[in-house]
């Protein structure tokens, strides 16, 4: 039997609610041992390591992050996911960031 791969869309989402509840393995365990994220401009994230990495900064912020797509380019077993996000929260000091 075939196992389905998942839908990009419903990761994000599921991402989006791991990191908005601060749950940094669930959000990581989202992300293959491979993949590649740009976590800020100049920025990039290679291995789940260093993406978990990156997470931990956005959770430490205590966020709300929201997301909306604007596109989804998918080939094969990967997907580019292009999108503009907010994200609301608290730096370290208190500062609303």
């Amino acid at each position: 039997m075939e196992q389905q791969q998942p839908n990009p869309l419903e990761t994000i989402k599921n991402l989006i609610a791991a990191i908005n509840q601060g749950d940094l393995d669930a959000a990581s365990s989202l992300y293959d041992p491979e993949a590649v994220i740009i976590a800020q401009p100049g920025n990039i994230a290679r291995g789940r390591d260093a993406i978990r990495a990156a997470l931990q900064g956005f959770i430490s912020l205590k966020p709300l992050l929201k997301g909306e797509a604007d596109q989804v380019i998918e080939a094969g077993g990967t997907a580019l996911y292009i999108s503009r996000w907010t994200l609301v929260g608290t730096s370290p000091d208190g500062k609303s960031v």
